[in-house]
């Protein structure tokens, strides 16, 4: 695994979250939506209790795998601000953590720690093979 691949978890993370929590809100609406007709074949159905109830219980579900999902982004958000704040040169981990968890591109991070972009990209580069060479290589 490449260093960028590593630290992009979060905001893969985050992603999941998102599309989760966008699940859940249009589950959400689905059952709160009062029960009208269902056109099947050639009846007329009235939609019943079973529909809300699988509604309810699909909800349930996924409150509680987005609960264990937010879980997993907090260790692991945790686990590589602590990778990241252990490499020995502050600038380094300053560019990692700027791009990596706080999501900024390179030029944003530039402009907050008042270097050029040329120079935050190289900046990066060697954090990265830092990172790589301190954290990932020894994870085996």
């Amino acid at each position: 695994m490449t260093a960028k691949a590593y630290l992009r978890q979060l905001r893969q993370l985050e992603n999941a979250i998102g599309t989760m929590k966008s699940e859940l809100i249009r589950l959400r609406t689905k059952i709160e939506s009062p029960g009208g007709q269902k056109y099947t074949s050639s009846r007329v159905q009235y939609s019943t209790g079973d529909a809300l109830e699988n509604g309810v219980i699909k909800l349930s579900m996924l409150e509680g795998r987005i609960v264990e999902k937010l879980a997993e982004y907090e260790e692991t958000r945790e686990r590589i601000i602590e990778e990241i704040l252990s490499l020995p040169d502050p600038v380094q981990a300053k560019v990692l953590y700027a791009v990596y968890v706080d999501g900024l591109p390179i030029w944003k991070t530039a402009m907050r720690l008042h270097y050029s972009d040329r120079h935050i990209k190289a900046i990066h580069g060697r954090a990265l093979t830092e990172f790589y060479n301190r954290i990932i290589s020894k994870q085996g």
